[in-house]
């Protein structure tokens, strides 16, 4: 065969090699390219994710935070490895739209998912709104994580976050706590666990002894099956009321005390623990159940972590603890929660501890619709556009950001208000009548004891009440449209379960 022939013959072949190399060539570096994106300073696989969120956690009862008492060696531990933000910011005083704004990066008159379903009171319909359940259109920190390659997954010990409301998206498993199955989402496996109403507290994700169909062990022997990377959400309820830690952690803060009521405390509504209080005594032990469980909790952190170090998940991994909102104990003389936009209920402790995550202590005021995007910029993926919060990544790694304002709104329960915190001005703005009913100076005036607005100039009041006026009206027009009614229909055992925490049927 002459050289010529055989030349014609092999050019193909040897396009199709150099295709390949090149192929391989720009596979490599954008490889690489990626690589660089994401890893601002780490090493290894792609990290895990963990959102540790505790169900109505205060701030200020944490050792870390000031408490003064014991309660969180364990919580201690992380925040002296991480970064912790002195001064962070629920977007809602209540359990489901903080958790959208943490899960959407939105504000809750943006999301709209605020009320308290009508369907849950006595004489309410049978369906739930758009108003009630997340849409389908929101974009969420789940979906982008997922998008990406993370093996997502989800429990909850709360009926509020549950795939009923639409918080499954993005999530490829979803363990909620329920008596009988909700609808599967799209997308989303849902698991269901079939416990009554007492197991709210104490043995959801924690005690496989006392309650061995609980989350706890699924979720340790589920780990090991994923090699993709993983973004895990777990939703805790100890520190919820009613108060009841188990013993020691009862009396482990007021072991004197000697008037508790001759029967247990009922697991079935929370008002009885608000029978108790008669006296500076009684609020002191009042507060002492409550630090009780944060013991314990802090107990149960303490398996958690260790399991999954010894499994090798914390060898390369973010962690972020927080809280969806605060307690009121009694404060402005209210109990519990989703009654006030006072601190005692809305500020929430934030903690990030990771590979490049400096170990200090921020006081810049931050919210907690900014752990999405943090998370995000962490991982070096893309922040969505409809995102309104921010990255707090400069100030992992020790840097700073120019001050932003905060705003928390609460409208259930025939209340409308918003809250808008800028620096340690804080502000209470009252939706019906458009005034400004609260001002407080937090660095002077922690506690929000001394209202200052009998102090301010009324015009400059009546021009700061316009413009939150028009900063709701600005956040309801990014999403004009309401949800469809949706054929959802609220189950007995939903109700029951809300009862047992003080939702349903609030006096």
């Amino acid at each position: 065969m002459a050289p010529a022939e055989i030349s014609r013959l092999w050019r193909p072949r040897w396009l199709l090699l150099l295709g390949l190399e090149v192929l391989l060539l720009a596979a490599v570096v954008g490889f690489f390219t990626l690589r660089i994106r994401y890893d601002f300073s780490l090493s290894g696989p792609r990290p895990h994710v963990f959102i540790l969120l505790v169900d109505a956690l205060r701030a200020d009862r944490l050792s870390c935070y000031g408490a003064g008492l014991p309660t969180s060696p364990t919580v201690d531990r992380l925040a002296a490895q991480g970064t912790l933000f002195e001064q962070g910011t629920a977007q809602a005083p209540w359990t489901k739209p903080s958790v959208v704004s943490l899960f959407t990066s939105l504000y809750g008159s943006a999301h709209r998912v605020n009320r308290f379903p009508p369907a849950l009171e006595k004489d309410g319909p049978s369906r739930l709104t758009g108003e009630d359940v997340l849409p389908d259109s929101f974009t969420t920190l789940a979906e982008v994580l997922q998008s990406h390659g993370w093996q997502t997954l989800a429990y909850s010990a709360n009926r509020w976050v549950d795939p009923l409301f639409g918080l499954a998206q993005g999530f490829d498993q979803f363990v909620a706590l329920a008596t009988s199955s909700p609808p599967s989402p799209d997308g989303a496996k849902v698991v269901v666990l079939n416990l009554p109403a007492e197991y709210l507290n104490h043995e959801f994700l924690k005690n496989p002894a006392l309650a061995p169909d609980t989350a706890w062990p699924r979720f340790l022997s589920r780990l090991g099956f994923h090699r993709r990377p993983l973004f895990v959400y777990l939703h805790y309820m100890d520190v919820h009321g009613p108060y009841q830690p188990p013993p020691p952690f009862d009396t482990r803060f007021d072991a004197d005390y000697a008037r508790l009521p001759a029967e247990p405390l009922s697991a079935s509504d929370i008002q009885a623990m608000h029978y108790l209080y008669q006296g500076v005594d009684d609020l002191r032990h009042y507060r002492s159940r409550y630090d009780g469980q944060i013991a314990y909790f802090n107990a149960q952190l303490e398996r958690l972590l260790a399991e999954l170090k010894r499994r090798g998940f914390l060898d390369h991994a973010l962690l972020v603890f927080t809280a969806d909102h605060g307690e009121a104990l009694r404060d402005h003389q209210t109990f519990d929660h989703g009654s006030t936009l006072y601190q005692e209920e809305v500020r929430v402790p934030l903690i990030f501890q990771g590979e490049g995550v400096m170990p200090r202590r921020s006081s810049e005021p931050v919210r907690l619709m900014d752990v999405a995007p943090t998370i995000l910029a962490y991982l070096g993926l893309p922040i969505p556009e409809d995102f309104e919060g921010r990255s707090l990544l400069p100030l992992l790694q020790g840097g700073t950001l120019p001050p932003a304002a905060a705003f928390s709104e609460n409208h259930i329960h025939g209340r409308a208000e918003i809250m808008r915190r800028q620096g340690n001005r804080k502000v209470i703005y009252q939706v019906a009548d458009q005034r400004i009913r609260e001002i407080y100076d937090l660095a002077l005036d922690p506690g929000e004891k001394s209202n200052r607005v009998d102090r301010e100039d009324a015009q400059e009041l009546a021009q700061q009440a316009r413009a939150l006026a028009a900063w709701q009206a600005a956040e309801q027009a990014k999403f004009p449209e309401s949800g469809p009614l949706l054929e959802k229909e609220i189950d007995p055992a939903l109700k029951k379960q809300l009862r047992a925490l003080g939702y349903v049927d609030h006096k």
